[in-house]
């Protein structure tokens, strides 16, 4: 009877240090993107990794580096609008289509 309790206490040990397994490092809960003149645009990154729940949407554009796209601005591999043409285009589109979605005028995400 005692081994059978053990046995079931070393499983459940097993369990749960199995399905806690390693956590994966998604970034930040929330970013400001530099937008030079017009101020920082605050970026609710988890609710857009909620919604979205595939990185690529956005990651296909720049890394998952911190301040990646001001990187890749200043090395001319992405335009200064770019990233924000992106986001706007996607919220539209959500709203298009019925869907909740972020903002797609420019004084709601730039506070200049």
């Amino acid at each position: 009877m005692k081994t059978s309790l053990w046995m079931l206490f070393v499983i459940f040990l097993v369990f749960i240090f199995v399905s806690a397994g390693p956590s994966e490092n998604k970034g930040a809960p929330d970013i400001s993107i530099g937008a030079e003149s017009k101020g920082q645009v605050a970026f609710p990154h988890k609710t857009h990794q909620d919604t979205l729940k595939e990185c690529d949407t956005c990651h296909s554009l720049f890394p998952k580096e911190p301040n990646s796209i001001q990187k890749l601005i200043g090395e001319g591999k992405l335009q200064k609008k770019q990233v924000m043409n992106h986001c706007r285009d996607c919220h539209k589109e959500k709203t298009a289509a019925g869907e909740k979605a972020g903002p797609t005028s420019c004084a709601t995400c730039h506070p200049k």
